[in-house]
C-alpha cells in the first residue's frame, strides 16, 4: 500500500528547504539516457534523477523520499524542487493516469511533466539518430523524441496529421537562453496517423493568397507558392514577394538564391501575432515569369491609420490591403514590431522576427502590407516597411483622464505630465507614472 506519510505532489511547494517528505505516484516515463525518470499523481507530476542501474518502468507505482531542497528556478507548481538523498521503492504496477487534452498551442509550463495528448502536422521527420525526432508545426515547435523508433512508420508521417501522447518537457536550445517543448514518448504506439499526407502538394496563387486565403492557415499543411527573392536575412530566411506582398521563408538553402531570382517556395505556414511565415521550406528555382501582379485587383488599399481603426478588430482578420506613409515613433526591439503614427492616430506594425535594425524613431516611412486583428485593435502585418527620410516628432496628443481608459488613445503618441513612481527594468524598463 501507498506510504501513509506520502504527501500530494503539488503540495512540495509548501514544504521548507531541509524537511524530509515522501509522495508516491505513477511512473510515466523512464530516460535512461538522460538519467531521469517522470512521476505524476492526481495534482502534479515530477522530473526526478534516476537512481544508478534502477530497473524503474514506466507503470510502476513508487514511493519516493528524501530531503528537499531547491533548484532557484521560478517556482512553476513544484517544478523547483529536488530531493537529496532520495530513495525510491516500488510498490506494484499501476495504471497510466489519464493523457491530459491539451492544442498544440497551449502546451505551456502549466502541463510540464504531465503526460499530455495532443495533434498536430508533421513538418519535420530525422531518423538518423539513435532516438527519433518529429517536429510539429507550430509558431512555437513542439519536438516529440521516440527513445525505441523501431515500428515508426517514418516514410508515411512528413505532413500527416498526428495523435501524440507523451509527458512534456522542457528542454534547452543549443543557444542555451531558451528552452523548447519536448514531448518524450516510449515508442510509436504512442502516436497515431490521423490525416495521412496529401498525395500531391497544393499551390497558392501567389503571396498575397497564400497570407490572405484563410483555407491555407485553416489546413496547416505544406502549401507552394511562386515568388521573387527581395532580401536575405540571415543565414536561413529569405524574404519573397509576389501578388505586392511579402513572406518570410525559413529555409536551410537561402544562400542559394540571389535577389530577383524566381524561386518555387513549399513549406509549413505559420501565424504568429498578425504576421504568416513558411518554416521547414524547401526551394526550387523557377524560369517562368511571375504573372501579372494581382495587387492591381484587389480592393483599394487603406492609406490612413485613422479609416485602419474604424474596422472592428475581427474585421481586420480578413487581410485588408495597406499602403500608408507615417512617422516611427517606438521601436519594439524585443518584439520585432513598431508603432507609428500619421496625422493624430497611431498603430502598431508586426514585423514578426524580421530585422528592425534599420529602422528607428522619428523615420518616415511607407508600409504596404495587410490589416489583422491585434489583442486589442487592428494592426498592420506582413508589411514591407520602405525609409523615405528622417523627420520629427509628430504633434503629440494631450491626455483626456477620462477617455484614456476606453482605448481612444491606443498606440497613440502623447504627452503626460505627472510624476515616476518607480522604473521596472524587469518589464523593459517601463514606468509607473503617476498622471498630475
Amino acid at each position: 500500500s501507498p506510504d501513509r506519510q506520502a504527501i500530494p505532489i503539488v503540495d512540495l511547494r509548501e514544504i521548507t528547504t531541509g524537511s524530509t517528505a515522501s509522495i508516491d505516484g505513477v511512473v510515466t516515463f523512464v530516460n535512461r539516457d538522460a538519467q531521469k525518470f517522470f512521476l505524476q499523481d492526481g495534482t502534479a507530476a515530477l522530473a526526478l534523477p534516476l537512481p544508478e542501474g534502477s530497473p524503474l518502468r514506466v507503470g510502476d507505482r513508487v514511493v519516493v523520499r528524501g530531503d528537499i531542497s531547491r533548484s532557484g528556478r521560478v517556482i512553476r507548481a513544484s517544478n523547483d524542487i529536488l530531493f537529496d538523498n532520495m530513495s525510491v521503492r516500488v510498490l506494484g504496477r499501476a495504471a497510466l493516469p489519464s493523457a491530459e487534452e491539451a492544442d498544440l498551442q497551449d502546451l505551456t509550463a502549466l502541463f510540464e511533466h504531465h503526460l499530455v495528448q495532443t495533434s498536430g502536422i508533421v513538418r519535420f521527420v530525422d531518423t538518423s539518430g539513435p532516438q527519433a525526432m518529429l517536429e510539429l508545426s507550430a509558431n512555437r515547435p513542439v519536438i516529440v523524441k521516440i527513445l525505441n523508433p523501431d515500428a515508426l512508420p517514418s516514410e508515411k508521417l512528413l505532413d500527416a496529421r498526428i495523435r501524440v501522447r507523451g509527458v512534456l518537457a522542457y528542454e534547452p536550445e543549443p543557444s542555451g537562453t531558451a528552452y523548447t517543448p519536448h514531448l518524450w514518448v516510449t515508442d510509436a504506439a504512442s502516436i497515431e496517423v490521423i490525416e495521412a499526407p496529401r498525395s500531391a502538394i497544393p499551390h497558392a496563387a501567389s503571396v498575397r493568397d497564400l497570407v490572405t486565403n484563410p483555407v491555407w492557415m485553416a489546413s496547416g499543411r505544406r502549401v507552394g507558392v511562386r515568388a521573387r527573392v527581395i532580401a536575405h536575412e540571415g543565414e536561413r530566411a529569405l524574404v519573397v514577394e509576389s501578388g505586392g506582398l511579402s513572406i518570410v521563408l525559413q529555409t536551410d538553402q537561402a544562400s542559394e538564391f540571389a535577389v530577383g531570382d524566381i524561386v518555387q517556395a513549399s513549406g509549413w505556414p505559420v501565424r504568429g501575432i498578425g504576421v504568416i511565415k513558411l518554416h521547414r521550406v524547401t526551394l526550387a528555382r523557377s524560369s517562368a515569369p511571375l504573372p501579372q501582379d494581382e495587387a492591381d485587383r484587389t480592393l483599394p488599399p487603406f492609406t490612413s491609420i485613422a479609416d485602419i481603426r474604424k474596422l472592428r478588430n475581427a474585421d481586420a482578420d480578413q487581410g485588408f490591403p495597406v499602403d500608408i506613409v507615417a512617422t516611427i515613433t517606438f521601436k519594439q526591439d524585443y518584439a520585432d514590431g513598431f508603432f507609428v503614427e500619421d496625422g493624430d492616430s497611431g498603430m502598431y506594425v508586426d514585423y514578426a522576427g524580421r530585422s528592425i535594425a534599420h529602422l528607428h524613431a522619428r523615420q518616415r516611412v511607407r508600409i504596404v502590407g495587410i490589416t489583422r486583428s491585434g489583442g486589442f485593435a487592428p494592426i498592420i502585418a506582413q508589411a514591407q516597411a520602405t525609409v523615405l527620410g528622417e523627420t520629427t516628432w509628430p504633434e503629440p496628443l494631450p491626455l483626456d483622464t477620462e477617455l484614456a481608459s476606453t482605448g481612444l488613445y491606443d498606440c497613440t503618441w502623447m504627452e503626460l505630465t505627472g510624476r515616476i513612481r518607480r522604473v521596472r527594468p524587469e518589464f523593459h524598463n517601463d514606468l509607473v507614472f503617476d498622471i498630475a
